[in-house]
């Protein structure tokens, strides 16, 4: 959801381990950009419904792994930002086998104050406007994507406690994978 936190857990991932990040809302922004559009919060939600209505459910998904192509071959990614199963599952049929899905959980009330501090142009200003927003979210299947997660994180407290989850998230996975080789 908004302001959860995914971009300072994508953040931490490329500043420590060396991952590439792809933001999927980077990418409707900048095919909007490139069509003259006005970039807000309405007509981003509006761009993303056209596309997935025209395209179908993992439209954005599709565009983001246009994006990666061979250009990301072989690295560790982080995409930041997906909205629904169909993405996931888009992800994890046309991605790497090592594709897993963090999800990472937040209240409104911690979710808002992070929003108005980071005061991006598409973030709402009220708590009503985030509401709105998370209900748009909700449309495109985010709890139905959380709930999909191969990993969930709290966001509650510090930072630095976001930080130490997602380490042991991290160590989680590794022994996994040990497990399966």
């Amino acid at each position: 959801m908004p302001g959860s936190g995914k971009s300072t857990v994508a953040d931490y991932l490329r500043d420590k381990y060396k991952f590439s990040i792809i933001n999927m809302g980077d990418i409707v922004r900048d095919a909007m950009s490139a069509e003259g559009l006005e970039i807000n919060s309405d007509s981003l939600r509006e761009f993303s419904e056209n596309m997935r209505k025209a395209y179908g459910y993992a439209a954005i998904a599709q565009m983001t792994v246009k994006v990666i192509g061979n250009r990301y071959k072989g690295k560790h990614l982080c995409i930041d930002g997906i909205r629904s199963p169909w993405e996931i599952r888009y992800f994890k049929d046309t991605l790497d086998s090592e594709f897993v899905m963090l999800a990472i959980d937040c209240p409104t009330e911690i979710r808002h104050s992070r929003l108005l501090a980071r005061s991006r142009k598409d973030d709402p200003e009220t708590r009503e406007g985030l509401s709105k927003r998370d209900g748009k979210e909700e449309g495109f299947g985010v709890l139905e994507a959380i709930k999909l997660a191969d990993f969930k994180l709290s966001n509650t407290s510090t930072i630095e406690a976001l930080y130490r989850d997602l380490e042991v998230v991290l160590k989680n996975k590794e022994k996994q994978k040990s497990k399966k080789t």
